[in-house]
């Protein structure tokens, strides 16, 4: 009797310790992950993605990393983490340091940072476990750690069928975009494909269905710059252009690119009017190299217009100029092209 009498004593008075669990099908997660760019090592960012149709209060839920020695620390503190992520949309952390950009929340602290062969680990307000990616020699990762990650460079969860895939292995759910100039030389000019409804445009032409209607069909890819003079992530953009006769709102129309990431357009397009869309805005990261560019309708899967181009040179944006798109070192974002 008085060794069940201790036994129970022992049960009862010792704390019990719980381990953060992984929550089950998690609505949040990780979509995007950025380090320092050469030059510009503050420029660093992370960015949450909502696969619901609800919106979702991020109030107490912590953001952290984990070294490869398995050491973790914090990006955002549960004290400190606030905002709403909108349903299909994303929340973007940042660098405190990262000058000119667009971000919803930023580190709790001036020093903190991320860096290669990092764990990023999500957790909800009650300290469960919601998203965790592991990338390059990363000792805690999901199933097989991602990609490494250098200088400029994101990695970006694969999109499919307007939703974020979330298998739990981070080397399948992950890719690898490059932002900076990947080494290519060539003087020769880089192949231009569109798919569009405005007629014959560029150097290599297929035509689709048009699926717009009324005053729809004036709204244009006009004008891309993948590889600006400077910094990528602050003079990248996407332009375009209502050739029709009415105004358009742009709620329900998306852009996106290879990556199968999709950018909600909001505001109004009058005739003749020209709309850039920065990529600190967009969050559309454009390779140099090669990569598509596309224009959706509302509520349509199928892109409107898709623009393909390959090698692009420094300072020289893809121009929509009297019907067809040509390079050009005049780079005009929100006017007409020269």
């Amino acid at each position: 009797m008085k060794k069940t009498f201790l036994f129970c004593f022992i049960v009862l008075c010792c704390p019990v310790f719980a381990l953060p669990v992984l929550a089950s099908n998690p609505d949040v997660v990780i979509s995007e992950i950025m380090i320092g760019e050469e030059g510009a090592s503050d420029n660093e960012y992370i960015k949450l993605s909502n696969n619901s149709d609800t919106d979702i209060a991020l109030d107490g839920f912590a953001l952290k990393k984990k070294t490869q020695s398995g050491t973790e620390s914090s990006l955002v503190s549960s004290a400190k983490f606030m905002g709403v992520i909108k349903a299909r949309g994303s929340f973007v952390i940042a660098n405190p340091g990262y000058e000119n950009f667009a971000s919803d929340l930023v580190y709790s602290g001036s020093s903190y940072y991320i860096s290669a062969n990092n764990t990023i680990i999500l957790y909800d307000a009650g300290g469960n476990i919601l998203d965790k990616v592991g990338y390059g020699e990363a000792g805690d990762f999901e199933g097989a750690p991602a990609a490494d990650i250098e200088a400029g460079q994101i990695l970006i969860r694969k999109f499919k069928n307007h939703e974020f895939i979330d298998t739990d292995d981070n080397r399948a759910d992950f890719e690898l975009r490059i932002t900076g100039d990947e080494g290519v030389d060539t003087e020769e000019d880089p192949s231009v494909i569109v798919e569009s409804p405005v007629g014959s445009i560029g150097a290599k032409y297929i035509s689709i269905i048009a699926t717009g209607t009324g005053s729809d069909k004036g709204i244009v890819i006009s004008e891309i710059l993948p590889n600006p003079a400077g910094l990528d992530s602050e003079r990248e953009f996407i332009e375009l252009f209502n050739g029709g006769s009415e105004a358009v709102d742009l709620a329900g129309w998306r852009l996106g690119d290879d990556s199968g990431y999709e950018y909600a357009l909001s505001g109004i397009i009058y005739p003749e009017g020209f709309l850039a869309v920065y990529r600190k805005e967009s969050r559309i990261a454009l390779n140099n190299n090669k990569d598509e560019v596309r224009l959706f309708q509302p509520a349509k899967s199928k892109a409107w217009q898709a623009v393909k181009y390959e090698n692009a040179k420094e300072g020289e944006s893809l121009n929509l100029y009297k019907n067809k798109f040509i390079w050009n070192k005049i780079v005009t974002p929100g006017k007409e092209n020269v």
